[in-house]
Order: structure tokens, then sequence, then C-alpha cells
């Protein structure tokens, strides 16, 4: 609904625009945030049976902080840099996108609580929220002034703010009493141990998850960029959510099993691989028979002509999905630093390749590279996990 919305008011080279500031904020998401995040995931359980939650959430909080200084300063330093050069209008730009990424990293935060809680209704009652609020305050902004890229970003920051402030409301009661509390500095080098293998590889998979928009704006214009971001909207986008979905009840399953000892925990990760997979053959012919039509119902006329890249960003997202559903089971094992060299080596690989298909291929090429570097980095991680299981067995 947001991009029927988004596509309704903004042309596709203004769409290109909020394409290429999302990269911004998709850092703070994957390469700032992201390694707390998922550690509050995976050791809540660790914290709970041993009656550490006191420690878990101080520390959580320092994190936290700790991420947003560093974020908020670099950026600053970055706009400054670009004022300096002659670009003030990006640099005022780039300035929208930090307090929206900060309120949305301290949501996610709140949300992976909550889901290591087992508070799934909660999350997903404000997940609902979140969206609707921005669905409603982008058409509200669009009825009242003329519709700006930063403007969408205030838009988006505001929604979260009211979502944050009610998720951090209701979230405390439903977490469980701490039993005791662990040193601060024990319970912070569990964290660091964790996250620090996630931060080293994030910046990398950023790069991957937003090289394709960047080199087709560098080889083929901001218009095809407006265009190819719809597309890959329509599929990445869905993908992921539906992905939270999974993870949401997944995820607390498998490393509550795994902190009790059940060698068995991970078998339901390879199902849910199976069952993504399958789903991605389904969707590949769906969106091959009847993409001009889905585009015709949820995609603003002028973005008719991008409906022939669906099919191929169905499977691209979908070889996305199983890499992270592998990548949740390595992060059970709490073994971050095993997928340190294939995070980077194929991220890496995957940049390349994103660049060589713009330039030689246009957006042919861009898709064809990122089904290739999740299909890479998935039968990669694959072998590694199927070799240590041989050598344990």
């Amino acid at each position: 609904m947001l991009v029927r919305v988004q596509t309704g008011i903004l042309t596709p080279d203004d769409y290109a625009q909020l394409a290429l500031a999302m990269t911004v904020f998709s850092f703070g998401q994957v390469a700032v945030f992201g390694g707390v995040n998922q550690a509050i995931t995976r050791l809540y359980s660790l914290a709970s049976s041993r009656g550490e939650l006191t420690a878990y959430r101080q520390c959580l909080r320092k994190r936290y902080a700790h991420a947003c200084g560093v974020w908020g300063a670099a950026v600053c330093a970055l706009a400054a840099a670009l004022s300096a050069s002659g670009r003030p209008e990006w640099a005022g730009l780039l300035l929208a996108v930090p307090p929206y990424s900060v309120l949305n990293g301290r949501l996610s935060a709140l949300m992976a609580l909550g889901n290591g809680a087992r508070a799934r209704r909660l999350v997903t009652v404000h997940q609902v929220a979140d969206a609707v609020l921005k669905i409603g305050l982008v058409c509200l902004v669009a009825h009242l002034a003329v519709v700006s890229v930063a403007l969408l970003f205030v838009a988006y920051g505001v929604a979260t703010a009211l979502v944050l402030a009610s998720m951090a409301f209701w979230l405390d009661p439903v977490q469980p009493a701490s039993k005791s509390a662990r040193d601060n500095d024990e319970i912070d080098a569990v964290f660091g141990r964790f996250s620090g293998p996630i931060f080293i590889w994030s910046p990398f998979v950023w790069g991957a998850l937003v090289a394709d928009r960047w080199a087709l704006q560098a080889f083929e214009g901001a218009y095809v960029v407006g265009l190819y971001a719809v597309a890959a909207q329509m599929t990445l986008g869905p993908v992921r959510i539906g992905m939270s979905a999974v993870l949401r009840y997944l995820a607390p399953r498998l490393f509550d099993g795994l902190q009790a000892g059940d060698r068995a925990a991970g078998t339901s990760v390879g199902q849910a691989m199976a069952l993504i997979l399958l789903l991605t053959g389904l969707g590949w012919v769906m969106a091959f028979l009847f993409h001009s039509a889905i585009f015709q119902i949820l995609v603003a006329p002028e973005y008719a002509a991008a409906s022939v890249y669906l099919p191929w960003l169905v499977l691209a997202a979908g070889l996305s999905a199983a890499v992270e559903l592998v990548t949740l089971k390595v992060l059970g094992s709490m073994d971050t630093a095993a997928l340190v060299r294939p995070r980077v080596a194929t991220a890496s690989l995957g940049i390349l390749l994103v660049f060589l298909g713009a330039w030689h291929f246009g957006v042919s090429g861009v898709i064809a590279a990122q089904i290739a570097h999740s299909g890479l980095f998935l039968a990669w991680t694959c072998i590694r996990i199927a070799n240590q299981g041989s050598c344990r067995t």
C-alpha cells in the first residue's frame, strides 16, 4: 500500500532519490544496529535461563546508545563534507535520515526484545500500526504540502516515534522478572563476542544490498533507478516481511532448544528453508504469468514498464530469504565468527558482479548478479554446515 501511495505522488526520478536516500537509512539498520538486534534476540534465552535479564537490559541500552552516537556523528560529518563540496541539497537530505534511522533502530531493538520474550502478539500489533501510520502520514503530507523526499522521512519518523512510545510502554510488563543480575562487564563481554563478527561483515552485506541502486544510478540514470526500485520493493519488501514473521516464530524456539541441549532443534530450520525454496518457485511462476496485472493493481501506471523485472526479483528475494534461514542456524550455534569469511567474500563478489552487470547489461545484469550472489552464499554456508556435521559425527 505504501508503494502504491508513493508511486502516485513521486515521479520515477523522485523515487530514485528516495531509493538512494533509503540506502543511507539501511546502513544504520544493517551495519549500525543490526549486530545489536541480532544479539538481543539470540542472547535473551541465555540471559533468561540464568536469571540475568537485568544486566542484559542494561547492556543492550548501553550498546544502543553507543551505536546512536557513532551513527549520528558519522552522518553529520558526511553531511558537512557534502555541504563543503557544493552539494547542500544532498547534505540536507542526508540530515533528514538519522532521526528516522535512530527511532527505527530503537523500535527494532524493542521488537527483538519482545520477540525473544515470546510477546509475538504485541510485536505484531505494533508492526501493523507502524505500517498504517506511515501510509496515513504520507497521505497527509501529500495533501497538505508539496511532497519531497525529506518530508517523507519526517513522516516516517513521526510514525515510528508514536509506535516506539507505545511499544516502550507495553513491553516492560510482559518481561519476566530477573532472578539475579550478572556482573555487567561479563554480560557485555558475551554481547561483544557474539556481535563483534556481525559488525565486521555487516558493512559488506549492506554494500551488497544497496549496490544495485548505486550501480544503476552510475550507468543507467535516475529514471531507471526509480523503475527498478519499485519492482524491488514489490518483491524484496514482501519477502522480508514474510521472513520477519517466520523468524519471529522460529528464532526463539530454535535458540531455546539449543540452550536446553536439544540436538534436533535445528531440524525446523531445514524444513522452513525447503518450504521457502518451494514457495520461491511457485512465486516465480505466478509473477511470470501475471506481472503486468500485478503492476496494474499495485503500482501507478507510470511505472508499468518495470513489471518485467518482477519474476526474476522474486527468485532473488527467495534465495535471499533462504540465506537468512541458514544464517539463523549458524547464529544459534553462537559461532558468528564462522560467517565472517563467507559473508565478506560473497558480499564483495556480489558488489563487483552488480557493478559489472549494470555496466554491461543494465537492470538484467544487476538482477542476475543478485541471484548469483545469494545462490553462492547459500551453497557455501550449507556446505560448511554439512561438513561441520560430518566432523561431529
